[in-house]
């Protein structure tokens, strides 16, 4: 029987037309799910991804 390795949650940054959000998930994927829940689509061009190691001071997490 395998064991299933547990990921590990990042935090992606993503930044749209001057706005930068954070949000905790596993994969940029689920991140992007995240967004569209909360704003809606947005044309991926239009997205800028990044992950950061910590949340910035004065940042929060979507939806938390």
């Amino acid at each position: 029987m395998k064991t299933k390795k547990k990921e590990t949650m990042k935090i992606f940054k993503v930044e749209a037309q001057g706005d930068t959000l954070y949000i905790r998930a596993n994969h940029q994927s689920d991140a992007l799910r995240q967004l569209e829940e909360f704003s809606g689509p947005i044309p991926s061009h239009l997205l800028t991804w990044s992950e950061v190691k910590k949340l910035p001071e004065g940042e929060e997490i979507l939806g938390s």
